[in-house]
């Protein structure tokens, strides 16, 4: 489960499954944008300008993210 923000500045927890932890990554953690939003996981995406926003199946944000250079941090 990993608890992000909204752009509204809401937690929203979202419970991913099959996934992988690397701990070797000590002062970061990675997220597969391609991995939540597959068909399987009921996830969209929608990027608009700097912002990345994806949505439950029912068009709920459950999380956001801002542009930082090549990578959005969540």
């Amino acid at each position: 489960m990993i608890l992000a923000k909204t752009s509204f500045g809401h937690l929203s927890s979202v419970n991913l499954e099959c996934v992988l932890w690397v701990p070797c990554l000590v002062s970061c953690n990675l997220l597969s944008v391609g991995a939540i939003v597959s068909l399987v996981k009921g996830f969209s995406l929608v990027s608009s300008g700097s912002d990345m926003y994806i949505f439950r199946k029912n068009t709920t944000e459950v999380i956001w993210g801002k542009l930082d250079g090549h990578y959005y941090v969540v």
